[in-house]
């Protein structure tokens, strides 16, 4: 089931009734059912999975929790095999043998690969990696074992997040469902607003945006350096809308159910650096990534080399795991590399200065836009054949068609719109209190540009190939 679908909605409409209806201490049961039952619906043969790995965790979080201290590290050790091992199995077992063979080839030696060829479940790096956080966490003593085995399996697969996030961590939900909330209309109404922006952002924007970028990126040789480069930035705004889209509707669907989620974007393409952008990109697994991996591995600490090395680490992992690909690898690898120049730079006051004279300011903005784009590429690119073949149109004339011209300029201008004019404008109207009236004005113009302007087909969110 996919947000932006009339499927789910009925779905919902029906999940939300029952669970206003129950009594606040069943409710658990019916998030825990729905979510079980959204899952299944996209393979039930993957509910085996999701299941042994809360199991373990549930179990292993126990054991942490009343192990002497010499013993809670082989526990930890479990869980993050039992977890790493099942996501290298099915995502990325086919990628290294492949790469393997490969190589073999290239040094002239002759491998004949044996791949397993697994269907990815969805959402596993999302579930795996929110359920790691929480072994991680009691380990570390941040938070104490949940002792409830019916809202631990829920932390694991609460359905508004569960296929590709906000990732959650365990700190910051268990508590919410140990208290189920009263039911308050403005639940509904706050909840309802943000997942019909959700819906605009992805029906409205990021879909459209799909039409011209799916072919531009499918045929790159037919179009001209100025088609390629329009596609690239109109790919930046749609992966964005695509994504905080379905941010959005999760957390306006987990709302409306009493929960808050943590947010996950914060206009990203206003980051006047590499580092502020990572801050305001996709920023629980920033976060995540972060607090388990970067600073682990020694953060910050130590002689600069060490920190470069910590950084790169952590971007290249980052970009795999995003997708078991050479072109994540170094998507990965090229943010770690825009990183560790941003830390060399700034620390000598030559990039990145966040107090500067306007003139700067705004030439930051618009450099970190661009290495962004171009980084994007990598990103969107099926394989290192096809990203060569854009780089090559973007920065080397070539002979096109201007096809699809029109809905591209109308794309990019609503997306300087979305980034430059809306947050000043949604802050002058909170200032300004407007009237109601008015708020449900604008709701009803966007709900009416849904209808005329929405495809008929709606695609999926491209976070869940992940």
């Amino acid at each position: 089931m996919i947000y932006s679908n009339l499927e789910f909605l009925i779905f919902f409409t029906i999940i939300f009734t029952l669970y206003w209806l129950t009594n606040a201490r069943s409710r658990v049961y019916v998030l825990l059912g729905a979510s079980y039952l959204f899952y299944a619906s996209w393979n039930a043969k993957f509910l085996a999975l999701i299941l042994s790995s809360t199991l373990l965790d549930y179990v292993v979080g126990l054991k942490i929790q009343n192990a002497p201290k010499h013993h809670q590290k082989k526990w930890l050790l479990l869980s993050l095999i039992g977890n790493l091992g099942v996501l290298a199995t099915f995502k990325y077992f086919d990628f290294f043998i492949v790469s393997f063979s490969e190589l073999a080839d290239l040094l002239g030696f002759t491998v004949s690969p044996h791949t397993l060829r697994l269907v990815l479940p969805v959402g596993i790096s999302f579930y795996s990696f929110q359920s790691m956080s929480y072994t991680i966490d009691i380990y570390r003593g941040q938070i104490d074992a949940c002792r409830s085995l019916p809202r631990f399996m829920l932390y694991v697969a609460f359905f508004p997040q569960l296929v590709a996030g906000p990732i959650v961590r365990a700190r910051d939900i268990l508590g919410q469902f140990a208290n189920p909330p009263f039911f308050n209309p403005s639940l509904l109404v706050s909840g309802g607003r943000r997942f019909l922006l959700g819906f605009v952002q992805k029906a409205l924007l990021a879909d459209q945006a799909a039409i011209v970028v799916d072919e531009v990126f499918a045929s790159p040789v037919q179009y001209s350096t100025g088609m390629l480069w329009i596609s690239v930035v109109l790919y930046a705004l749609q992966i964005y809308w695509d994504f905080a889209g379905y941010s959005n509707m999760a957390r306006g669907i987990a709302r409306m159910l009493g929960y808050e989620l943590p947010t996950n974007f914060d206009f990203p393409y206003l980051a006047g650096s590499i580092r502020e952008f990572w801050r305001r990109w996709h920023m629980t697994l920033s976060t995540w990534l972060r607090d388990y991996l970067y600073i682990p591995l020694g953060g910050s600490r130590g002689k600069e080399l060490r920190v470069h090395f910590n950084l790169m680490v952590t971007m290249l992992l980052g970009g795999l795991w995003h997708g078991a690909s050479w072109t994540f690898v170094i998507w990965g690898g090229y943010h770690g590399l825009l990183l560790c120049i941003y830390r060399y730079g700034h620390g000598r006051r030559w990039w990145g200065i966040e107090r500067c004279n306007r003139s700067v300011w705004l030439t930051n903005k618009i450099t970190t836009f661009f290495l962004v784009c171009v980084g994007w590429v990598w990103f969107r690119a099926e394989s290192l054949e096809d990203a060569l073949l854009i780089f090559r149109g973007m920065f080397w004339l070539t002979p096109g068609d201007t096809y699809l011209l029109g809905l591209s300029i109308i794309l990019l201008i609503t997306g300087l719109f979305y980034h430059l004019a809306l947050p000043p404008l949604l802050r002058c109207m909170k200032k300004m209190n407007v009237a109601p009236v008015w708020s449900g004005l604008a709701y009803a113009c966007l709900i009416a540009f849904l209808i005329v302007f929405t495809p008929f087909e709606i695609q999926r969110f491209i976070y869940f190939q992940f």
